[in-house]
């Protein structure tokens, strides 16, 4: 029998959420994500689960930590920037 072999995951079974799909884009752990951007792993668990949504500070670190755009932590946006041509007011 050929049995298929499941992805590893670093932390978390969000892979949905943008922000998880981010960190583990740069290949972070919530660890080691966490301790760059200086909060508790529970603070990362909870923005991955959709709990509660990080503040314009914590979404620079992410950025900056995760060497991504703003479009790759909010994919819904960049779409609606891509329906209207760049021009949403």
């Amino acid at each position: 029998m050929n049995e298929q072999k499941k992805p590893q995951q670093i932390g978390g079974t969000h892979v949905y959420n943008p922000f998880q799909k981010a960190r583990l884009n740069a290949g972070l752990s919530q660890e080691q994500a966490a301790e760059k951007l200086s909060c508790a792993t529970r603070t990362l668990q909870r923005y991955e689960a959709g709990e509660t949504r990080p503040d314009y500070p914590m979404l620079r670190g992410m950025i900056d930590c995760y060497k991504c755009e703003a479009a790759d932590l909010f994919p819904d946006l960049a779409l609606l920037d891509e329906e209207t041509g760049g021009d949403a007011e």
